[in-house]
C-alpha cells in the first residue's frame, strides 16, 4: 500500500473509533434520561464489530499491540 493510502486508511480507522466512542456516550445519556435504546445499541454493536474487523485489516500483525497513532 502506498504511504499516502496507508495514512488515509489509518485516519479513517481513527475517525471510526472516535465515532464509536461518541455513539456509546449517546446511548449512555439516552438511557440515563429513560429512553429505550435497544435497537440503537444493536446497530452500535454491529458498528463496533465492523470497526474491529477493519482494525485487524489495517494493522495486520500490529493489531492488539499499543499503537503510536493517537486514538488507535
Amino acid at each position: 500500500m502506498m504511504s499516502n493510502e496507508k495514512e488515509i486508511t489509518h485516519e479513517v480507522l481513527k475517525v471510526a473509533k472516535q465515532n464509536q466512542t461518541i455513539f456509546n456516550e449517546l446511548v449512555r445519556l439516552l438511557n440515563s434520561q429513560g429512553f429505550q435504546t435497544a435497537r440503537l445499541e444493536t446497530h452500535i454493536s454491529r458498528n463496533a464489530s465492523n470497526i474491529a474487523k477493519l482494525e485487524k485489516l489495517v494493522l495486520g500483525e500490529e493489531y492488539g499491540k499499543p499503537s503510536n497513532l493517537p486514538g488507535l
